[in-house]
């Protein structure tokens, strides 16, 4: 199935977020959550340099989510869940690098998107 597309962003860039995001819920470990790190960052890259505004990547990222294959059968809160912390990402790369205290966070929140995606032991 092709990746949505998205006017305001490369083909490569949507390609790479599709690939990082079907790889993250497939298997959401360290080196999965890096790959999807950096397609955020890629995407936030092109929007500063296209001076387009955070909403465009949110919009691309939704339009990304929305058509990966099987995204229907990922139960509706885990969905919620990561789409979250995705759209935090997001916006935190957008504006900048969080303060430490933030990045704490991040850690314990991404620990517990990998275990509401990969569910109860």
């Amino acid at each position: 199935m092709p990746a949505a597309s998205s006017p305001d962003f490369s083909a490569a860039t949507i390609e790479q977020l599709g690939a990082a995001l079907r790889a993250f819920l497939s298997e959401p470990d360290d080196s999965q959550r890096d790959a999807l790190r950096l397609a955020l960052e890629r995407l936030c890259a092109e929007a500063h340099a296209a001076s387009l505004g955070p909403e465009r990547m949110l919009v691309a990222v939704k339009a990304v989510w929305a058509h990966l294959p099987g995204i229907e059968r990922v139960d509706v809160e885990r969905a919620r869940v990561v789409l979250e912390g995705i759209i935090g990402h997001c916006i935190e790369a957008y504006y900048g690098q969080p303060s430490a205290r933030d990045d704490r966070r991040r850690i314990v929140e991404e620990r517990e998107y990998g275990r509401v995606i990969q569910g109860p032991p």
